[in-house]
């Protein structure tokens, strides 16, 4: 009963575990890169794996970028230093 059971909730965890890592994955890193792709492409053409790659990390670079230059610029001169001795 117990070996029934266990794989039970081995196989729930397992497939809740690919559903999630899969929409975060798509939603994370696939959208972004096949929207901006798609843009990029000719049209009647659907961009490729490679393309859709190679889009989603210059996205993420930029993102991080941006991010990193504010918060460089605005953010982290408004935080208060501690006094020296």
């Amino acid at each position: 009963m117990e070996e029934i059971i266990g794989g039970a909730f081995r196989f729930i965890f397992h497939l809740l575990f690919e559903v999630v890592a899969r929409i975060i994955l798509d939603c994370i890193f696939y959208f972004p890169g096949y929207h901006i792709s798609k843009c990029l492409t000719p049209k009647r053409r659907e961009p490729s794996t490679a393309e859709i790659l190679v889009a989603s990390i210059f996205f993420w670079l930029t993102i991080g970028l941006i991010s990193f230059f504010i918060y460089s610029n605005i953010g982290g001169a408004s935080v208060p230093q501690p006094p020296t001795s």
